[in-house]
């Protein structure tokens, strides 16, 4: 059971981490609140090179056999970092910008 609760915690991660990069993204094209200069074309360059790293990480891992319940955590851990990353910086310039 311990696996499989693995891998249902790294799929809420992901969904939180992306949720809340693309309600701050949303917010900021549509004029509700800063968003940093190049963002539009920034979130969709970015996508390409984080699939790849994710399935590259699933195939490796599959090739090596890992167990099932695994293989979600192990395809999701680069795109919840990327997501976690952006999140960070997202709320980071919207907290340097409403200072000034």
């Amino acid at each position: 059971m311990v696996p499989f609760m693995r891998a249902y915690t790294a799929w809420f991660a992901l969904a939180f981490e992306t949720q809340m990069v693309v309600m701050t993204r949303t917010a900021g094209l549509v004029g509700l609140g800063p968003l940093p200069r190049g963002e539009a074309y920034r979130m969709t360059a970015e996508k390409l090179p984080a699939f790849i790293d994710s399935g590259q990480k699933l195939g490796m891992a599959m090739m090596r056999g890992a167990p099932p319940a695994a293989l979600f955590g192990i395809w999701s851990a680069p795109l919840t970092r990327k997501a976690r990353a952006n999140r960070r910086r997202l709320a980071r310039h919207r907290t340097r910008t409403s200072r000034s």
